[in-house]
């Protein structure tokens, strides 16, 4: 997104008086990029956002995630029935009938769908086709977009790992991440955003994201595991957190959601009772590397919990510094 020449502003980097949200949009705001979740049409602080966008003529585009359906005439004449709240606006000009009209009017927005798994293949490509498409109100037809992860561009396993092995081999730092939690995986891609330019000096330190279904790189020296609700019950993660304890890395853990549990008895029986395809004669060993890993201080790395970027700048510092050996006793 270094093309963008202005502010990106987020919604939720200011939830102080979400009131303020509507004159942020309506008056501060060029393009107007929806995050398409299975939840926004619902959510009435976020309808009144778009509200304000369409009647403000704010050039606008919808990113659809996998779980994203457009609004259907069905939920325009039941909305007040889905959300009973939202007369609650009218106290800031937005009525009911406003917001329906705003529901159909989203059906015919430039549409960004997302395919598959949120990886950085998925996420190069979205930001670039949001820097070079003319974001304005149209056909869906003419403007919609699909987007698809590296699995999908590269079906075969073999050759896409193989391509990896290419690309990524040498690299000593592997992020781990489950892509099962897409807040997880845009963390991950975050953190390697904002650290790889501090270690861009020190040969093959450069951390990677590792792919659901494969094995560290041969190189590898340091596994990042980024530590998300539930995710050492996700059988790839298991697998690889075996396998790197029998080839000694060091782990760094890194703490990106409120709801993660730290290591508890009750934490080390779920994971061992939820880890599905890790078999029985291997789950003590799996313990053992969970407690292990927690050895190590763990780093909290929340950018959707940040107050500001240079909250996350002294964050990724912290990251590198242990990375290059800061408390590894390299």
């Amino acid at each position: 997104m270094n093309a963008v020449k202005g502010k990106v502003f987020v919604d939720c980097d200011d939830l102080q008086d979400l009131t303020q949200l509507f004159g942020y949009v309506g008056f501060d705001t060029e393009h107007l990029i929806i995050l398409g979740t299975k939840d926004i049409l619902t959510r009435k602080w976020c309808m009144g956002e778009v509200t304000t966008a369409r009647l403000h003529k704010i050039n606008t585009v919808v990113v659809a995630l996998p779980n994203y359906e457009p609004p259907s005439e069905t939920l325009v004449q039941e909305y007040q029935v889905h959300v009973p709240d939202i007369t609650e606006l009218a106290a800031h000009g937005i009525s009911l009938a406003t917001v329906q009209e705003t529901l159909r009017w989203m059906r015919e927005l430039p549409t960004i769908e997302l395919l598959g798994t949120l990886d950085s293949t998925l996420t190069r490509s979205l930001c670039k086709e949001l820097v070079v498409m003319r974001v304005s109100p149209g056909s869906m037809v003419k403007n919609s977009v699909q987007l698809g992860c590296e699995a999908q561009d590269e079906p075969d396993k073999e050759a896409r790992l193989a391509n990896r092995m290419i690309q990524y081999n040498g690299s000593k730092v592997a992020i781990l991440v489950d892509y099962k939690n897409m807040e997880a995986v845009a963390t991950a891609l975050v953190l390697q955003l904002m650290v790889s330019p501090l270690l861009m000096s020190v040969g093959g330190m450069v951390p990677y994201i590792m792919a659901a279904d494969e094995e560290a790189m041969p190189t590898v020296r340091i596994l990042v595991v980024i530590c998300s609700q539930g995710c050492f019950a996700n059988p790839d993660i298991a697998r690889v957190l075996l396998s790197s304890a029998a080839r000694s890395f060091t782990v760094l853990p890194i703490i990106v959601e409120d709801s993660f549990r730290l290591p508890t008895k009750d934490f080390y029986d779920e994971a061992l009772a939820s880890a599905g395809t890790t078999s029985m004669s291997r789950k003590p060993s799996l313990a053992a590397v969970i407690k292990q890993i927690f050895q190590e201080i763990a780093v909290v790395f929340q950018p959707q919990g940040a107050f500001n970027i240079q909250d996350l700048e002294v964050k990724a510092k912290t990251i590198a510094f242990r990375l290059l050996g800061g408390s590894f006793g390299r």
